[in-house]
């Protein structure tokens, strides 16, 4: 993959090689075999081999290219110690990554990294970093990481301290992960961290900016909520028409959340009414009434979300967000209008 990546850039003068969370380090058979054979080795220097090999291998296709990689697994390590036997070390960037609102690193880390290191980046993240599975970015709390990071730069005293910031987002945790936070629906949250970092703040006057820069008619929403009335509201950056239609679609995924864990069908249509056949005429006409109307207000959606979603992504992504967003409430819904229609006059 790498050297797809090289070759696919020959322009580029850095190129990231990952190595974070690492959380089985020296768990797998082959690992044992070799520390069993190898009593020099523990962890650390298990992963500061492999690292190595990456490293060299890098090296021997684009010399001059300069190779950073994710810090976590090296900050309680003791550096001064790994970098005689791995002198690669010196030649690397680490990347220190930390997404939420306050940094918490070990004691003596970062003086430990500028006695390794010739230089290193920070990472901060504007999406992706909150919820597994969350669809829109609480924005506020990117913003005071991006502040948090500003102000930690600026207050690093050790030589030669932070080169630059590298801001990230992503759409999934990990390969077998759902969709999360798309990339259109955290283009205004990027917005608001790259300003909040150039800027050392973030106050009512800048969310106002913010959202006059994004076109919008309205106040952008910081705190993670789905904004109302969108549709109808005009706005103009790169994949809005996704942003709005997420922001409807959530709305509707908690009315159907709420229909579907009321006490209306906890109370007259339950498991137990529906198997003993006692289920209420008049409780199931008005149970009928809302289900329908929300596996109605779904098809429209759907349509809507299709189309805005071409624009920007190919079949596969909508088709899996929709299921994964909205498959379980439609069968349940469905199940719910199969379970109450034969009480239905």
């Amino acid at each position: 993959m790498l050297e797809e990546v090289l070759s696919s850039h020959p322009e580029a003068n850095f190129i990231h090689i990952g190595g974070d969370e690492v959380w089985h380090l020296a768990k797998g058979e082959r690992s044992k075999v070799l520390m069993e054979n190898r009593p020099d080795l523990n962890p650390e220097k298990l992963y500061l081999c492999h690292m190595e090999k990456v490293y060299n291998m890098i090296k021997a296709l684009r010399p001059n290219i300069k190779v950073l990689f994710w810090d976590d697994m090296l900050r309680n390590a003791d550096l001064e110690y790994h970098v005689n036997q791995f002198g690669f070390l010196r030649e690397t960037i680490p990347v220190i990554w930390q997404y939420t609102k306050t940094l918490t690193f070990p004691e003596g880390m970062l003086h430990r990294y500028n006695q390794t290191f010739r230089c290193m980046f920070a990472a901060s993240a504007f999406k992706g970093a909150s919820s597994s599975c969350g669809q829109i970015p609480p924005i506020r709390m990117h913003v005071e990481n991006h502040l948090s990071w500003r102000n930690l730069v600026q207050n690093v005293h050790d030589k030669p301290a932070f080169s630059g910031l590298i801001v990230t987002g992503w759409q999934r945790f990990d390969h077998f992960a759902a969709l999360c936070e798309l990339l259109p629906v955290g283009i205004p949250s990027l917005l608001c961290c790259v300003r909040s970092f150039n800027r050392g703040k973030f106050e009512q006057e800048d969310l106002l900016e913010c959202s006059k820069d994004l076109g919008m008619s309205c106040v952008l929403s910081i705190d993670g909520f789905a904004m109302q009335d969108l549709m109808n509201s005009p706005s103009n950056f790169p994949g809005d028409k996704v942003f709005n239609m997420i922001n409807a679609a959530i709305l509707l995924q908690s009315q159907f959340d709420t229909f579907l864990n009321s006490t209306q069908l906890q109370t007259w249509c339950s498991s137990w009414h529906v198997m003993k056949k006692r289920v209420s005429n008049l409780q199931c006409s008005h149970l009928s009434v809302y289900a329908n109307s929300l596996m109605d207000q779904i098809q429209v959606l759907k349509g809507q979300l299709e189309v805005c979603f071409r624009l920007v992504f190919p079949d596969c992504v909508f088709q899996e967000w929709f299921e994964t967003n909205f498959g379980a409430r439609i069968k349940r819904t469905q199940q719910v209008l199969q379970d109450i229609t034969p009480y239905l006059k």
